[in-house]
């Protein structure tokens, strides 16, 4: 005769071990002060908007990190003209940026468009805090881009261009502030990886400044190319 388990009562419940569940444990640092600035940012059109809302928040904290840690991987060759070479990779894609705009105003004029407006039902008004010098050059990467969109587009208003065209300079807006960012989350983690390989930051007051930054955020590689 098969013995059947005892019902699940209350006085067998009592028995049971009770499993514990894992929690994360909080950081105790305390994060230093650091300097910031706001900045009342208005974006427009939806491509910009979107690419922020993507973007903006994990390269920031990226940005935050490097300019931590940055002078305690100094030595390495790879990294010692990170700071130079993200402000070079931006002010390539403003350069660009601006090139696009002027170009896409020729265009209007030559079709007798100047006049022409577009505006926009739903835009969006930001207040963006900046922690580095460099986070306010990524910003107005946003703000190009989205006058960029505006002058394309006027052009599709205009018939100048279809919608095809329309949709690859978007993609092409993108794909250059995704490559800006991620040559800044690259940076980072490099940084990252020596930093973890000295075990510990160089001095207490270091690790309290980044004890309440979400690294995981700050080291993600990012496509290129980011679809939306």
């Amino acid at each position: 005769m098969t013995d059947i388990p005892p019902a699940a009562g209350p006085e067998n419940l009592e028995k049971r071990p009770i499993k514990k569940v894992a929690t994360k444990k909080k950081s105790t640092g305390t994060a230093l002060p650091r300097p910031v600035t706001k900045l009342h940012v208005e974006l427009k059109g939806v491509d910009a908007q979107r690419l922020f809302r993507r973007l903006y928040q994990r390269t920031d904290i990226a940005l935050i990190w490097l300019d931590t840690v940055l002078d305690q991987v100094a030595s390495n060759n790879e990294l010692k003209e990170a700071d130079q070479l993200i402000k070079d990779g931006l002010a390539k894609c403003s350069d660009s940026f601006k090139s696009q705009i002027a170009q896409m105003k020729q265009l209007r004029e030559e079709n007798g468009m100047e006049d022409m407006e577009v505006s926009y039902k739903n835009p969006q008004k930001l207040t963006v805090d900046a922690q580095t010098p460099i986070a306010i050059r990524f910003i107005n990467l946003f703000k190009l881009m989205d006058q960029l969109m505006n002058e394309v587009d006027v052009l599709w208003f205009a018939e100048i261009i279809d919608r095809s065209q329309r949709k690859d300079a978007a993609a092409k807006a993108r794909k250059e502030i995704s490559g800006a960012s991620t040559q800044i989350i690259n940076f980072n983690t490099r940084a990252q990886a020596l930093i973890k390989k000295k075990k510990t930051p160089s001095s207490e007051s270091d690790a309290d400044a980044m004890a309440d930054l979400p690294l995981d955020d700050a080291h993600q590689p990012l496509s290129v190319v980011s679809a939306l």
